[in-house]
């Protein structure tokens, strides 16, 4: 059986099980609490998109298209959704020189032959000049050889499993689930003294198998034990025996490696446990959200720590500010404000600078590609580190992230900032930024 069928089965018992329950985190979740976090009023008159003239382009659309997980279990619909968010403001202030982003944001609902259609479908639309914004748990490795035989590229918001990070025509904005397992176990490691760390993950296939052995790598150079637990189906159906195997491993500190809403769904559950006083619970970026905290109740305030891949949701810095201030005015009511939203809009914030270098009138998929790959020394006061594209098969420039923790009024404060993470299976893409440091702006 090959890999894609192998990928397409395993994916389609989970679909089975996730069908029966949800861990979707809908912009509800966050109802009338969406900014609360920040301690001021989101000011819209300074907000930059494009142009900034305040004239709605009128020109020629440009089709960009987006694939993520949006439903079947899995939500990370706030990736695209910022992407949405920002296009729309960008269409409001003058467009691409003129032009508008005609942005098609389609949902794979965990189902890679849904995906293989979709991708497929964008490689045939010479009309569509790039994607950008996608998160999805299950297409990257299907999507790449479509893409490759297209010449059409995807600066992916959100990368979920191995095969988004490596792929030649995609290149994630995000660190990815692997880097922030490694990253969330040193903070654990540096800052509380752990000695073992435990984990449970997805068995989604090319996703749980890979952040386990980041873990592994890691607990080894660091002399740490790994007391692991099973692999699991999303959602999370019985919480409570999750939180038990915690419990009884013995282990300093666990890292929930499920989608946010499960992983609040173990908390919850540890926390009726007591748990908190005796595991020191950490979490990927999944469950860095501005509403996390009031999903798994107070009795974790000062007692829990979460990995972040972008700075702080809060952080009152300009670009961190003007992307707060464009989902406030020109995205869903309530969307959710997490780590995933900051993607979508930094990738799209990517592509639009990179339009914008572009004659407006040879905007096409192959000057659009040619610019894309060509990436390089992308800044933003969102990471810890300038972003670039390159010409490789390893994409991985977001490998320097920020970890959060609750304080005792249940706030996320800094904990430990831009660190290189310490995974060995970064070597190449370390190598390529010292033999090209232009790509990082040295």
């Amino acid at each position: 059986m090959t890999t894609h069928r192998r990928t397409m089965a395993a994916v389609a018992a989970l679909i089975a099980v996730a069908s029966f329950a949800g861990c979707t985190r809908s912009p509800g979740d966050a109802k009338g609490k969406a900014d609360s976090d920040l301690g001021q009023k989101v000011a819209s008159s300074d907000i930059k998109c494009g142009l900034s003239n305040g004239k709605k382009a009128a020109g020629k659309p440009i089709k960009v298209g987006a694939i993520s997980t949006m439903s079947n279990g899995v939500d990370f619909s706030s990736s695209p959704l910022a992407a949405k968010a920002y296009f729309d403001c960008v269409n409001a202030n003058g467009g691409i020189n003129g032009r508008p982003v005609d942005y098609d944001s389609q949902d794979d609902a965990l189902d890679p032959q849904k995906g293989s259609a979709l991708a497929t479908q964008f490689a045939e639309n010479k009309d569509v000049v790039a994607m950008v914004g996608d998160a999805s748990f299950v297409s990257c490795g299907i999507e790449q050889p479509i893409y490759a035989a297209a010449d059409l590229y995807s600066i992916t918001g959100v990368g979920v499993p191995r095969s988004c990070f490596f792929s030649k025509n995609i290149a994630p904005v995000n660190g990815g689930p692997r880097l922030s397992m490694v990253s969330q176990a040193k903070f654990l490691v540096d800052e509380y003294g752990a000695t073992s760390i435990s984990t449970q993950v997805t068995g989604l296939p090319d996703l749980g198998d890979w952040l386990v052995q980041g873990l592994k790598d890691y607990a080894r150079d660091a002399g740490i034990a790994v007391p692991l637990g099973e692999p699991a189906p999303v959602p999370v159906k019985d919480a409570n025996s999750v939180a038990v195997s915690i419990g009884k491993s013995g282990t300093d500190a666990f890292i929930a490696g499920f989608p946010g809403p499960d992983n609040a769904s173990v908390l919850k559950a540890a926390l009726q446990q007591g748990l908190q006083d005796k595991v020191r619970f950490g979490c990927l970026t999944s469950c860095y959200d501005s509403t996390f905290p009031s999903q798994i109740g107070d009795g974790w305030n000062g007692k829990f720590t979460t990995n972040s891949e972008f700075t702080l949701l809060n952080a009152k810095t300009p670009d961190n500010l003007n992307w707060r201030a464009v989902i406030s005015k020109y995205g869903e009511p309530d969307q959710v404000r997490d780590s995933f939203s900051q993607a979508g809009y930094v990738a799209a914030r990517i592509l639009v600078d990179t339009l914008m270098s572009l004659d407006p009138n040879d905007i096409t998929r192959k000057s659009v590609s040619k610019a894309v790959v060509g990436i390089k020394d992308f800044k933003t006061d969102m990471m810890c580190t300038p972003w670039y594209f390159g010409d490789s098969d390893h994409h991985n420039a977001n490998h320097q992230l920020h970890n959060v923790k609750l304080d005792g009024d249940g706030n996320f404060v800094p904990g430990a900032d831009c660190f290189e993470t310490p995974d060995p299976e970064l070597a190449d893409v370390l190598a390529q930024e010292k033999a090209d440091p232009s790509l990082i702006g040295k």
